[in-house]
């Protein structure tokens, strides 16, 4: 599906601008959920933003080849789609990673419930989850930011 206009506006200058700002912002919100505290806090509205990350990424990718065929091509157009589309695998691998901190959280709490556990469950699994989103959410903000220089 190709995006071209949005109320007679190029739609791809307008679609870019959501990861550009949502990406980065979940990179920051998945080294926070390092911590339980920050964790219990912003998690789910970080899951949130990151599924709005990655569907505004696709939208900025089908808008891009929209905007493809009306302008003139070139060595630079070439490289940008080519790297456009390379942004996509880790916007996803973020909102993977998030969705799972959480959930993972939430498995490990009502499995200590159910056992009967008096002491909270460990959360070395859940902070090494944490560590790897945190880690991707890095790079697909250096992605993102590559797509667009």
């Amino acid at each position: 599906m190709e995006i071209t206009t949005v109320m007679g506006i190029p739609a791809h200058p307008l679609m870019v601008h959501v990861p550009v700002v949502l990406v980065p912002l979940c990179a920051i919100a998945a080294i926070l959920m390092i911590w339980p505290s920050w964790r219990a806090r912003i998690g789910w509205v970080a899951v949130v933003l990151s599924g709005a990350a990655l569907f505004f990424t696709q939208l900025a990718i089908d808008s891009g080849q929209g905007l493809e065929e009306s302008v003139k091509e070139s060595r630079l157009l070439e490289q940008h789609t080519e790297m456009g589309e390379s942004g996509r695998p880790w916007v996803f691998l973020l909102f993977v990673g998030l969705l799972a901190v959480m959930l993972l959280g939430i498995w490990l709490k009502r499995r200590a419930a159910q056992s009967g556990a008096t002491l909270a469950p460990n959360p070395m699994a859940v902070m090494v989850v944490a560590i790897i989103t945190a880690l991707v959410g890095i790079m697909a903000s250096y992605q993102i930011y590559r797509i667009g220089h």
